[in-house]
This record gives C-alpha cells, sequence and structure tokens, in this order.
C-alpha cells in the first residue's frame, strides 16, 4: 500500500465508491515511472480514446442504446467501462495526431519494431489543438477539446486550491470536504446520488492535490447533462452529512494507522516535514487528532470559503461542441456565486544544514533510504534541464541509480528518482529499499551520483535515451481528449506558457550535456540534502554516524533523542 504525496482522492465510481489504484486514502508517496516525475491531474477513471471497437458496430450507433437500463444498455455501460487507450494489438510504438475541421483526431501507426532510431527522436513540435474558452461573469472560465469518434464526454473542474489551504490547526479539513461532497446535497442522499450514477453509468471522481482541486465525471453523451445536473447539484449544495462523515472518520482512522506502518510513507512524511519546515508545502499528511477533530460545521465552513467559480475552470473534452459546453456551463454552473478567494501567497521555505533523520521501525529486514533535496517551481526557466537531469540520474531502469544500486552492487530490487514540482518550490527524491546490513553503503553510493551528476557530463547515449523517455511518455499523454485536458489544467494553474507542450519536445533536445551539468549544481549545491533512513535503529545506527549528526523518530513522528555528534 503506496501512499501518494500528489493528491488525496475521493475516488472514482460509478454508483459506488471503487476503491482502486492506491487512491481514496490521505498520505504521501514515490511511484517510479518515466515521464511520472510531476505532480499529473488526471481523472481517475480509464479513458477510451485511442481504441477500437471490440464489436462490429460503429461508434456512433451507440447514440440508439436504449435510455434504460437492461439489454444493450448493459452493452452500452461494458464499452464505457473497457475502452483503453492504445492499438487493440498491443503493439504500437509510433503516434501522429492531426487537426481537421475543429476536431482533434488521433490515430496511431505501426513502426519497426527493430528501428534503431527511437520514434520520440525525430519529433519537434506537437500539434497541440487549440483550446476554446469563453468566461463566465462569475469568473468561471470554460474551455473545449473536441473529438467526435466516440459518444462520450469527460468534464473536468479545477480549483485553486488544495492541501496547502487547510488551516495550520487542521490539516484534514479539505480532504474531508472532497471526500465527502458525493456524500449528499440539499436534494439528494448519498444512497441517491450512487444509484442516479450507476443507472446512467455516469464516472465520477473528486481529488484533492498539494495545489489544486479536481473534479471530474464522464459518460455517454446522451446522458452529459444528466451527468452534469448531478455534478452541478454536488459541487453547488454540498451538506455533509453527519452520519456519512463519521463513516468516513472511522475508514481513514484506520488507514492513517495503517500508513505508520508503512515506510514509504514515514520517509516521504519525514521529507516534506523537514525539507519544508514551517511552510504550507509541509502539509502532506493528516495528524489522527485532527481528522476526529474535523467537524461537519468547519467543513462546511471551509467549503463555501475555499471553493469559488472564481478563478476556476471546467473543462469538456470528448463529442462535444464549444457552443455547447459554454451553454451546459451557464446552466448548471452559471448561478454559482463567487466568493473571490485571495491568491494564498508563501513565504520563502527557509534553507537548513545538512540533516540525518532515522525514523525507528524496529525489526525490519530492510531499510527505506530516501535522500531529499530542494528542487525548482514547475515554471522555472530550469525545470526543463532538471527533468532532462532526473531522467538520467533516476527515472527508469536504465538510469544510473537502477544500474548503480541494483545491477552492480545487488542492494536492491530498483532504485529511482523523482520530481515534485508546486508552484513557488519543488523537491527532488532519490531512493531505495535496501537490505538492512548496506543501508550505509547504499547512503554513500546514491551521494556519489548526485556528485558524478555535478561533476561530470552525461554521456551521449545517457541523453539521447532520456531525451526519447520523456517525449515518449509525453506522447502517452496525449492519446486522449481527457488527458490533454489534464495537461491544459496542469497548464493553466502552474501558470505555464500558451505554446509550453507545443514546444515541449523540442525544448527537450535542445537540452546539452553542459545544461545538465550546470542545472544538477544549482539544485545539489544549491542547498543541502536530507538523508532519510526508515529501519531497524539497532542494524543501521552505526553505519549512518559518518554522515554527520543522527535525529531519531518514532513511527508517530516524535522526537526520541536529541541529534548524536559526529563520532
Amino acid at each position: 500500500m503506496e501512499p501518494d504525496a500528489g493528491r488525496q482522492s475521493a475516488g472514482a465510481h460509478s454508483g459506488r465508491v471503487a476503491r482502486g489504484a492506491g487512491e481514496n486514502r490521505p498520505g504521501v508517496g514515490l511511484r517510479p515511472g518515466a515521464g511520472e516525475s510531476e505532480e499529473q491531474h488526471q481523472p481517475c477513471f480509464p479513458d477510451p480514446a485511442g481504441a477500437r471497437l471490440p464489436d462490429r458496430r460503429g461508434p456512433r450507433e451507440l447514440r440508439g442504446l436504449s435510455e434504460r437500463p437492461g439489454g444493450d444498455q448493459h452493452r452500452a455501460r461494458a464499452l464505457l467501462h473497457g475502452y483503453r487507450g492504445g492499438h487493440p494489438g498491443g503493439r504500437r510504438s509510433g503516434f501522429h495526431c492531426s487537426q481537421s475541421d475543429g476536431d482533434f483526431r488521433f490515430a496511431a501507426r505501426r513502426c519497426s519494431l527493430k528501428s534503431a532510431r527511437p520514434v520520440a527522436a525525430g519529433i519537434r513540435t506537437v500539434n497541440y489543438p487549440h483550446i476554446p474558452e469563453e468566461l463566465l461573469p462569475n469568473g468561471l472560465l470554460v474551455q473545449t477539446i473536441e473529438d467526435h469518434r466516440f459518444p462520450i464526454v469527460s468534464v473536468q473542474v479545477a480549483f485553486p486550491v488544495g492541501r496547502v489551504h487547510n488551516p495550520d490547526d487542521n490539516l484534514a479539513l479539505l480532504q474531508l470536504a472532497v471526500e465527502s461532497v458525493k456524500e449528499g446535497t440539499e436534494s439528494r442522499d448519498a444512497r441517491t446520488i450512487a444509484d442516479q450514477m450507476d443507472y446512467w453509468s455516469i464516472h465520477y471522481s473528486g481529488e484533492l492535490f498539494m495545489e489544486s482541486t479536481l473534479y471530474a465525471i464522464r459518460a455517454l453523451e446522451q446522458h452529459l447533462e444528466r451527468g452534469l445536473e448531478i455534478l452541478g447539484d454536488l459541487l453547488l449544495n454540498p451538506v455533509f452529512p453527519e452520519d456519512e462523515l463519521e463513516k468516513t472518520r472511522e475508514r481513514w482512522s484506520s488507514l492513517l494507522q495503517a500508513q505508520r506502518s508503512q515506510s514509504d510513507f514515514l520517509a516521504n512524511e519525514r521529507a516534506y516535514l523537514s525539507c519544508f519546515e514551517g511552510h504550507p508545502y509541509s502539509k502532506s499528511t493528516i495528524p489522527l487528532e485532527h481528522l476526529q477533530q474535523a467537524t461537519r460545521g468547519r467543513l462546511l465552513e471551509s467549503y463555501r470559503e475555499k471553493y469559488s467559480p472564481d478563478g476556476a475552470l471546467v473543462l469538456f473534452a470528448g463529442d462535444v461542441t464549444h457552443e455547447d459546453s459554454v451553454r451546459l456551463a451557464r446552466r448548471f454552473f452559471g448561478k454559482w456565486k463567487s466568493s473571490s478567494t485571495a491568491r494564498m501567497e508563501y513565504s520563502t521555505a527557509s534553507s537548513r544544514p545538512k540533516q540525518i533523520l532515522l525514523v525507528e521501525r524496529p525489526n525490519s529486514v530492510q531499510s527505506r533510504v530516501l535522500i531529499a533535496a530542494r528542487a525548482l517551481p514547475v515554471a522555472d526557466p530550469g525545470m526543463i534541464d532538471l527533468r532532462v537531469a532526473n531522467q538520467i540520474l533516476g527515472g527508469s531502469a536504465s538510469a544510473r541509480l537502477f544500474l548503480k544500486l541494483r545491477e552492480e552492487k545487488g542492494f536492491t530490487y530498483g532504485a529511482y528518482s523523482r520530481l515534485k514540482t508546486y508552484r513557488e518550490d519543488g523537491l527532488l527524491m532519490a531512493g531505495a529499499g535496501v537490505r538492512s546490513d548496506v543501508t550505509g553503503q547504499a547512503i554513500d553510493e546514491i551521494l556519489l551520483e548526485f556528485d558524478r551528476m555535478v561533476d561530470g557530463l552525461p554521456s551521449d547515449e545517457e541523453l539521447s535515451r532520456s531525451q526519447s523517455e520523456i517525449i515518449g511518455a509525453f506522447i502517452r499523454q496525449m492519446e486522449t481528449p481527457s488527458s490533454i485536458g489534464a495537461l491544459e489544467i496542469r497548464r493553466r494553474l502552474g501558470g505555464l506558457p500558451v505554446d509550453y507542450y507545443r514546444n515541449l519536445p523540442s525544448a527537450v533536445q535542445q537540452v546539452t550535456p553542459e545544461m545538465v551539468r550546470g542545472i544538477s549544481r544549482r539544485v545539489f549545491r544549491g542547498s543541502e540534502p536530507v538523508v532519510i533512513v526508515v529501519g531497524d535503529r539497532q542494524a543501521v545506527e552505526n553505519q549512518l554516524k559518518h554522515l554527520g549528526e543522527i535525529e531519531l523518530f518514532d513511527s508517530q513522528g516524535k522526537r526520541l533523542s536529541t541529534p548524536q555528534m559526529k563520532a
């Protein structure tokens, strides 16, 4: 069970909440995977674009399916659940996109698997679609990505409100609010909401990120208005019923306690608390007492104060025109009054000397090693250089950390580095789960790889491979209308330029070895790293003494002793 540092999720469901993909629980985490170095805004449901229908009927024939449950309605629901991006044969290494008559169209093409040159290496620009938009009088921005190949529409509503907006005296309020929106409104109870979503096969998700919130639905085009009517009711008229809130408290209490036994969670929690001490970005976890103290009254107050159409956006993607998007947004969200919450201004997180933190986990046969360094804001001009540098360091199973700690040393099954980037700051974390008896050696090797990034230049092979991995991951993110919508939401909320994604492949390919070394020096020499170990104190403490002072914590986050001076 690996928590997620990027977001808190209210799950995805058609009638009832689906517990899946490690979401729907509060927490933090570090996930492997090329191109996943930044926090993404993705709805929690599968997306159909790019797939073929598994039967002989064309997409338009779905429009004629019965409006009532049973018969072909079940077939439509199966199709809605079963679509996946990619070619049915599973062998697709090339991708192209084009625009025609205002529609954003996609096509997969087969490429030779024996080609020596990666497909991504030849991509200079991406035909990122023009996304029409209109601002409603209440401040809500409406955007549309048209794709009429399938009679399916997704709607994403994003707010510039996240975990950082929780009050210091209770870090559970907004997480609980996002989770509990679907539990009842002024005109619907939780059972009615679930039944109506199940009846019309409407998928719903609600997620809380560090600096933003995303609600989303997906439905057949013929049921879109029903889905929007429900979504509008959830967002405008939540009541947070006490009985449902108590169920969530009980469920989350057990999850929060269970997380305290997970080494990944403990390491990531300590990384955020140490690197962003006293800063809003340190609000990565929920203290159990805050969950128990959260009342219905405070949830209502926090939700009404923070969530408003002013500064928010609603993005339609799929079988819908922009004119219809604006009309529907006016109908279902136009009466929403703006509270105009002021943009949150952050103080600069203070720099700290190098820290060696040991979280005691008695009798653990493995140690979780994590080294964290402050990075860059998402819109920093050096961010693309840093993404390439991170990919070389630990972004995949072909990167330096994996090759050193697993392939050469045999210390671990996998070693990676990941970027977490936010509006005002960022975090680079490199780590692995290693045998207790090699904990100190593993830390030394990771720090040595940091030094190699600073002092040397990457090889041409390393640079070319990392660039292709980043570009390939980006192209995969553009396979569906709703995933393009997620990119657009991130661009908007992150303050990125209008042409950011259109020029991203070219910008990545323009990164040179000298630029990689330069950005590595800026990050790794700009602040002292925090070395975190979660493991058996008796087995690992002596291995850490050569690094410096050791601060000891228990699994509840309490300091057990004052730092011990370097031996």
